[in-house]
């Protein structure tokens, strides 16, 4: 993931753009391994989010958990 706020964005406007970014992608996995691959491609920005938007990143990794169990809950 690439993800830039503009000349003029604040970090806020980063963090969420990241935290939007990464939730497209998570509606697009089919399955837990999609889920991990992009937590793991992406975890430097991640870190950087935690950092920089500690709520935003808290948001973000609970998405990240539902899209996980989304795929244990199916028989």
């Amino acid at each position: 993931m690439k993800v830039e706020s503009g000349p003029n964005g604040t970090v806020e406007d980063w963090a969420i753009a990241v935290r939007d970014a990464a939730k497209l992608g998570l509606d697009n996995v089919v399955t837990v391994e999609d889920v991990m691959a992009i937590f793991k491609v992406n975890r430097a920005i991640f870190d950087r989010l935690k950092t920089d938007s500690p709520t935003v990143h808290a948001e973000l990794m609970e998405e990240f958990k539902l899209a996980k169990q989304s795929f244990k809950e199916i028989p």
